[in-house]
């Protein structure tokens, strides 16, 4: 059984966080991070997403300080819609927004008009977001409010992956696009920079000092003046060196104690699903039930997942077996079966030379025992 799953964002002003949204029966969310960035510093922040997730493919929804949702009624009389649409829109967004950076959608139909829904992220943040993107590889597939997403599923990350308004006719479809744009190199990147902190000063009336900056002709100096500099210079270091010489023999030396260094710590390394060889075995005897565990880990991220059987089908918990070495993938294998299923706190240790570095034996489904109970 394949298991829907995608790679959502939410963006607010100083933090991304990021997770998989598994949809199925009851969407759930699994393997959230949570990444500080600063203002143009957004590229490093989605590097490190596109590294620890290992996925080209987002949908993103903007926390509400950085979009804006208007809804009002456009009369039956008027036979252009989005152009009084966009009137509206300049009216009620305090910010110039270009045509392709709002849209809208017709939510109910009456004689009197229709009622419409419009979403414009903040223009400077969509410019911000599409140029990051596009500088690490990511492709931003949707972009919605966290207020719209919210009357979907009370989780705003889970209601976004459930939009299936994405394409259809122009009515119908709330989704803006990122703009277009083209990466420039680092440097000249930073002169633009420059340039707009140098004309906001402009702006301001601040004051800015200025170096003078002299001609090569102002600069030579006589040839005998230079002399004479270097020969003052070469008397004021030997008379100098001479007084330091005479107060050091002065000065009875002082024992200087040694400090001890303080140990570093060592960083643990970072797990990497792709590293683990797993086998998952029905525990329930359930039919597919390997297989749908197989298909839980591949869509977080795990490469070589096997499937088999139990000794048994009367396993009420799942339980997790690891090598020595990989022991400490079990906190991750932990929290990512607990998505879908009930997990034993305890691990067993496999022999070394077995085939796999984790056996997995399924046991029920976390939903199934709350409904037994």
């Amino acid at each position: 059984m394949f298991t829907a799953k995608k790679l959502v964002i939410y963006l607010s002003r100083d933090r991304l966080k990021v997770g998989w949204v598994i949809l199925g029966r009851e969407p759930k969310l699994a393997g959230v991070k949570e990444y500080p960035w600063k203002e143009k510093k957004l590229a490093e922040a989605l590097a490190i997403v596109k590294t620890d997730f290992k996925y080209e493919k987002v949908w993103v929804v903007l926390s509400d300080t950085l979009s804006y949702t208007l809804r009002f009624e456009v009369p039956e009389t008027e036979k252009d819609v989005r152009e009084y649409v966009a009137g509206k829109v300049a009216e009620g967004i305090p910010e110039i927004l270009e045509n392709d950076y709002w849209d809208y959608k017709v939510t109910e139909k009456s004689k009197k008009g229709k009622k419409v829904e419009v979403f414009a992220p903040v223009k400077d943040l969509l410019v911000q977001l599409s140029r990051a993107a596009k500088k690490v590889g990511l492709e931003v597939e949707v972009i919605e409010p966290a207020s719209l997403s919210a009357t979907r599923h009370q989780e705003p990350m889970i209601g976004v992956a459930m939009k299936k308004d994405i394409q259809g006719k122009d009515e119908e479809v709330l989704n803006v696009e990122p703009p277009k744009v083209v990466v420039v190199e680092e440097e000249a990147w930073s002169k633009e920079e420059e340039k707009e902190e140098e004309k906001k000063e402009e702006d301001s009336g601040e004051v800015v000092e200025t170096i003078p900056v002299f001609s090569e002709s102002k600069k030579k100096l006589p040839v005998f003046l230079i002399i004479l500099i270097l020969t003052a210079g070469t008397i004021g270091v030997f008379l100098l060196s001479r007084v330091i010489t005479k107060k050091q023999s002065q000065i009875e030396p002082v024992a200087i104690p040694t400090l001890a260094e303080e140990p570093t710590s060592t960083p643990e390394p970072e797990l990497s699903r792709e590293d683990l060889i797993i086998q998952v075995q029905n525990g329930t005897g359930e039919p597919g039930a390997a297989g749908e565990g197989q298909d839980l880990l591949e869509g977080l991220g795990y490469r070589e997942v096997e499937t088999g059987n139990a000794p048994s089908y009367s396993y009420k918990e799942s339980e997790i077996s690891l090598k020595e070495e990989k022991a400490a993938y079990f906190d991750l294998l932990f929290a990512d079966l607990g998505v879908e299923y009930l997990v034993s706190s305890e691990s067993s240790v496999l022999d070394e030379d077995s085939d796999y570095d984790a056996v997995i034996i399924l046991g029920e489904r976390a939903e199934e025992e709350e409904v037994a109970e």
